[in-house]
């Protein structure tokens, strides 16, 4: 699974309350908060609009909303 688009809240987004992506069922207003703030009051500054979204992710890490997983791969010929 990859981005739709290069930026942050294509992945971000799948986390909302109202997202059908939260298998989880974890819910946070306030993150649900920054989410909305980045795509509209501060949707045309990016200093204010990046934080909003580092916020959100360190929020998802906190709570353990989510489980970032690495699997390396090696290819051999």
């Amino acid at each position: 699974m990859g981005a739709d688009f290069q930026d942050a809240i294509s992945f971000l987004n799948l986390f909302t309350t109202e997202s059908t992506y939260t298998f989880g069922k974890w819910g946070n207003t306030q993150y649900d908060e920054l989410i909305a703030k980045s795509k509209t009051t501060d949707a045309n500054d990016a200093t204010k609009r990046w934080k909003d979204l580092t916020q959100a992710s360190d929020l998802l890490l906190d709570e353990t909303a989510i489980a970032l997983l690495y699997q390396p791969s090696t290819v051999t010929m």
